[in-house]
């Protein structure tokens, strides 16, 4: 497969992925923050978060009893590009809250600078 179609369909399968976070009817887990919620999907969380995935799947936590995850310290603007960013791959603004970088270890330093 040449590099540029190649290119083309990572990009449409981002932008497939980015559009299930309006798509409420395939949801399973909520995150609340700042008196909002958004639907999320345990699968996507899972696989792009250690922290997510023991969360979600420890049914000795709230979350994973619940599928509710409450977000406390964060602000719910930086919540969505985090989101964004873990069902897309892109990064929506090049500042990103350095307290994210532990629960997403794929973001690094030179992503940010």
């Amino acid at each position: 497969m040449e590099d540029a179609t190649r290119s083309e369909c990572l990009f449409e399968l981002s932008d497939d992925f980015g559009h299930l976070l309006n798509v409420q009817s395939f949801s399973d887990i909520n995150i609340k923050c700042g008196g909002i919620t958004i639907p999320s999907h345990k699968s996507i969380l899972s696989a792009r978060s250690s922290v997510f995935a023991t969360m979600i799947h420890n049914k000795q936590m709230r979350e994973g009893i619940e599928h509710e995850m409450d977000i406390f310290d964060t602000d719910i603007s930086v919540l969505k590009i985090m989101l964004l960013h873990m069902y897309t791959g892109k990064l929506a603004i090049r500042l990103f809250l350095r307290h994210w970088m532990s629960w997403l270890p794929q973001i690094s330093t030179s992503c940010l600078a």
